[in-house]
């Protein structure tokens, strides 16, 4: 993020593409409130895949494409040790995991999702699964926030905006950021 405040880097056309198999949980969900807070879009590309903590970083997208594959599986702690606070730390993994989920919008069924996924395994999405947990497009509060801009862009009211986008040609990715579609609304 310093980078980018100060210039010496740049996210190109504000798409950040992932592909990993995963890392530090912790790590993965830090990354992901940056680029949420950034604004970009996120991709796992068409030869890329996005697995275990990758998932994570990926959902920071403000808006999301897979052409790849994405997987997920339940978290686990990295250390073997027995200390008598093990429990306490796994619950607070799952209340962590939980609370981002829910604070980056996207539903309490993708949750469950993760954690019915033993950590020894992986459960690649298919695309119908991509669509219900959000992870493929935008979440319902992005999209109606970007919505709202985009009518008071074009000075018309919310429910005007709303019944002219469901006339428009679908927009597609990453088109969709770049407002060229809000001429297809005025149209």
């Amino acid at each position: 993020a310093e980078l980018i405040r100060s210039g010496q880097q740049r996210i190109a056309g504000n798409i950040v593409s992932l592909s990993g198999h995963g890392g530090d949980v912790d790590a993965a969900m830090e990354l992901g409130r940056l680029l949420r807070r950034l604004g970009v879009f996120t991709l796992v590309g068409q030869k890329d895949q996005c697995l275990s903590a990758c998932v994570f970083a990926f959902m920071g997208g403000e808006r999301r494409s897979v052409a790849g594959r994405l997987g997920i599986h339940r978290p686990f702690l990295p250390f073997t040790q027995d200390t008598p606070d093990r429990l306490g730390r796994f619950r607070y993994l799952q209340k962590t995991l939980r609370g981002y989920i829910e604070e980056l919008d996207f539903p309490a069924s993708l949750y469950e999702a993760v954690m019915a996924v033993p950590p020894e395994s992986m459960h690649l999405l298919a695309p119908a699964d991509l669509k219900r947990f959000y992870l493929e497009g935008i979440s319902p509060s992005s999209e109606d926030m970007a919505d709202a801009a985009s009518a008071r862009r074009l000075g018309i009211s919310m429910a005007d905006y709303l019944q002219r986008k469901a006339q428009a040609p679908a927009c597609i990715f990453p088109v969709a950021g770049t407002g060229r579609c809000e001429d297809r609304v005025m149209d």
